[in-house]
Order: C-alpha cells, then sequence, then structure tokens
C-alpha cells in the first residue's frame, strides 16, 4: 500500500488517515499486509540521526525495564526469533534491518503500553540508523563485524528480560544506543574537521595563486619601467611639447 492507495481507501472503510494509517501499522506489524512506503525522503544528515538516538535512549531505556517485568513467553520467543533472524541475514551478507527493528518492536509490545508501540510504529525502520546512513563507516570493524557486535548487544538485552530483571535490562538496552550514538557523534566531528581543513586548504591555494599574480604584475610594471631609457623619456617630452603646440590650430 502506498500513500495514494491510503487516500482512495478511506472514503470505502470510512476511517480517518490517522486512523487508517495505525490500522494498517497494526497489519503489517502482524505480517498480515505488506506496505511499500513510497515518496520522497528529505535530506539526511548526521545530526538528524543522532537527535533521533537520543530519542530512543530515554525512551528505550526505559521500555526495555518494562518489557523485563511485563512480557509473556510468546513475546520473549518474539524476540529471539528476531535476534535469530539477524544473525542470520548477517551470515549471508545482509544487513538484517528488518530483524533488527522486529527485536527494538517487540520489546515495546512487551510493554503493554500502547504508547510505546505506537512511537515505534510510527518511524519504523527509520529508526535504525543504517537505513538511513551507512553506519558501516563510523566504526573501526569490518561491516559484518559490526553488525555481530550489534546483535551481541542484542542478546545482551534479551538476556537480562529473559532474566526478569529490569535494572540489567534497562542497562543493556542504554549502552547499545549509547554505543551507536557515540560513533556517529564521533563521525560527526571528524567529518566537520575534515570540511573545516578542506575550506582552510582551499583558502590557503587560491591565496598563494593570487599572490602569485600580485607577484607577477610587479615585475611586467618594473619591466615596463625600466625599459624606458633616458633618450627615450627625451623623446617622448619633445613629442607632448610638440603636440600641445599644435593645439591651438586645430581649434
Amino acid at each position: 500500500l502506498s500513500g495514494f492507495d491510503l487516500v482512495e481507501y478511506m472514503p470505502l472503510v470510512e476511517m480517518t488517515r490517522g486512523r487508517l494509517l495505525d490500522a494498517v501499522g497494526r497489519l503489517d506489524g502482524e505480517k498480515r499486509v505488506y506496505v511499500r512506503r513510497v515518496g520522497r525522503r528529505k535530506p539526511v544528515n548526521e545530526e538528524d540521526v543522532l537527535a533521533v538516538l537520543e530519542l530512543r535512549i530515554s525512551l528505550e531505556t526505559e521500555a526495555a525495564g518494562l518489557a523485563a517485568v511485563r512480557r509473556t513467553d510468546e513475546q520473549l520467543e518474539r524476540m529471539y526469533q528476531a535476534v535469530q533472524a539477524f544473525e542470520d541475514g548477517v551470515n549471508r551478507g545482509e544487513t538484517s534491518v528488518e530483524a533488527d527493528y522486529q527485536f527494538h518492536l517487540q520489546i515495546a509490545l512487551a510493554t503493554h503500553n500502547k504508547y510505546f508501540e505506537d512511537f515505534y510504529r510510527h518511524l519504523g525502520t527509520a529508526t535504525i540508523p543504517r537505513t538511513r546512513l551507512d553506519t558501516s563507516q563510523f566504526s573501526a570493524e569490518p561491516g559484518q563485524s559490526y553488525l555481530y557486535r550489534t546483535n551481541r548487544e542484542h542478546e545482551n538485552i534479551l538476556d537480562a528480560i529473559a532474566r526478569q530483571d529490569p535494572q540489567a535490562a534497562s542497562a543493556a538496552m542504554r549502552m547499545h544506543l549509547t554505543n551507536s550514538r557515540e560513533r556517529l557523534r564521533r563521525a560527526s566531528e571528524l567529518t566537520a574537521v575534515t570540511a573545516m581543513l578542506a575550506s582552510m586548504a582551499a583558502k590557503a591555494t587560491s591565496a598563494t595563486r593570487s599572490g602569485r599574480a600580485v607577484a607577477k604584475s610587479r615585475r611586467a610594471r618594473a619591466t615596463a619601467r625600466s625599459s624606458l631609457t633616458p633618450p627615450m623619456l627625451k623623446l617622448a617630452a619633445r613629442s607632448l611639447k610638440t603636440f600641445r603646440k599644435s593645439l591651438p590650430s586645430l581649434t
């Protein structure tokens, strides 16, 4: 379903756009429909992704603690399945974005608080930084190693939720998301410094070229002056005097 499809369906089901989007989102999460997201995306930079991660840290840290206390065995099993799907995807050379999203979504569902669920469904896979930026470039590890380490962090969260330890679950989630934030922050700072150095180098090059042009112009003027020998200067003076004398006859 696309955004235009939803507009067409609204009169048929007598629902507002917001209610219809919410219903479709729930069906999508239950794998009962496939939602094709289309449309133009706004340009994304590191600051946008960092802002989302800051929001996620505050909300998902609490969600993990609540999930550890309130989760059902069925929800725990879905978390295990998401972690395994993530691992299988990485083994196949994939980025495992959908499995990553499902893991965090299942934690939101396990809080039994619909607002955690609504938040996560609203943002969708955009909550996963690598859907918006190539996050592997911000890690010293190769891409696959970076993803394996990410899933080890998922396993730490899952282990605490399975033990129904809310403090450990919250701490593990905070560590997981903080690691992502700090990698992006360091990369953002490095990008800014690199841009500044490139700008300084460009200005220095421009100044050097400008200096060379000025020096060349000065040398040319000096050469022109040196070519005016005393006899030439006397001849120029006589020519000017003759020209001035001839001016009355021209009136």
